[in-house]
Formats: C-alpha cells, sequence, structure tokens
C-alpha cells in the first residue's frame, strides 16, 4: 500500500463533494447558510475531545485521499464509485431539502423523515464509497475513526434542537430514526 500524489487519487471523490456542497450553498438564503454551518454548543470536556479528534481525523482523511491512489480496473473501485454517488445525491437531496424550510423550524419532510441527521448518514454512505474504491488500509483506519468521533454529536445536535423547538422535536424524535430503519427513542445522551 503505497502513498503518493498522483491525479488518480480519492482526493477527486472529496473534491466533488466539496464543490457540489458549495453551490447548493451558494443559493441558500444567509440564515439558513448560517444554520448549516453552526454546531451545536459542547457542554463537557468529553464532547469538546470528541469533536475536535472528530475535526482531527476528517482533515487527516483528506490528506490521505489527496495520497490515496485508486486502482479503476478494481471491482472495488466501481462498486465504490457507484455507494459514493449514492451518498453524493441523497447527502446534496438532504442539503437542498433543509435550504428550503423556514428557520425557525425543524425540518421533518423529505429524506428528514427517515433519519434525524440524513446529511451526515449520507456522508457516512459517501465515505463508505470513498473507502471501498481507493481500498486503501491508512485511509479506511482514519476515515472510520472520523466517524466513530463524529457520531456522538448526533446527541448534541439533537439537545440543541430540543432547546431550540421543544415538544415539536421531541415529537419528531419519537417517530423519526437518528439514523435509518431503527426507530428508538433516545435513552440519554452518547457523551
Amino acid at each position: 500500500m503505497t502513498l503518493q500524489f498522483s491525479w488518480y487519487n480519492a482526493f477527486w471523490y472529496f473534491a466533488v463533494y466539496g464543490l457540489v456542497s458549495w453551490l447548493v450553498m451558494r443559493f441558500m438564503p444567509p440564515e439558513t447558510r448560517k444554520k448549516v454551518l453552526t454546531y451545536a454548543p459542547t457542554k463537557s470536556r468529553w464532547e469538546k475531545i470528541s469533536l475536535t479528534a472528530s475535526r482531527i481525523l476528517r482533515v487527516l482523511s483528506y490528506i490521505l485521499a489527496i495520497l490515496s491512489p485508486v486502482n479503476i480496473h478494481a471491482l472495488s473501485f466501481y462498486m465504490g464509485t457507484i455507494v459514493y454517488i449514492m451518498g453524493l445525491i441523497l447527502s446534496t437531496a438532504a442539503l437542498w431539502q433543509f435550504s428550503k424550510v423556514d428557520v425557525e423550524k425543524p425540518i421533518t419532510n423529505g429524506l428528514y423523515r427517515y433519519s434525524r441527521h440524513p446529511m451526515q448518514v449520507m456522508f457516512y454512505l459517501l465515505c463508505l464509497g470513498v473507502l471501498l474504491a481507493s481500498a486503501n488500509l491508512y485511509l479506511t483506519l482514519c476515515t472510520i475513526g472520523y466517524l466513530v468521533t463524529f457520531y456522538p454529536s448526533f446527541a448534541l445536535q439533537e439537545s440543541y434542537c430540543l432547546e431550540q423547538y421543544g415538544d415539536v422535536y421531541a415529537a419528531y424524535q419519537k417517530q423519526t430514526p437518528r439514523l435509518l430503519l431503527i426507530n428508538k427513542e433516545p435513552k440519554g445522551e452518547l457523551l
């Protein structure tokens, strides 16, 4: 497993995701863009450590993607690219749907009927595609580390939404799964 820069490396996947996300956000009203880019406030030292580790691992994943060649002749490249495209389309759809709602209300329609965090869930899917396409152990370990350390932020976001939207969000929480398909009411914070 070699790490070297090439124009045929996995960074294109993240570059396309970044460009598409940027384009969607360019057409958002400023208050919606601010809402998308605002992180829920951390309350404990563990939350700060987890989110800091998550950010560091995300940057390292991007750096490793720059140095991770893809083998366009391997089946894993095509499987990964298909999974990536699905994640990209669905993540973009969730971001677009988010851009069309009133910032004073929680979004509960579209992909948000199936997951309370569809942008992040679809980003996980997108990352899985990149990992399959690159088949690079270092990138895989770093990205999995990022995804694991980022997961606790879901509870933070939900706590923030409960403070912002009250009973409306609590009812939404009870009927909509945190990720996908598993509809369990949260039993407490993960952090």
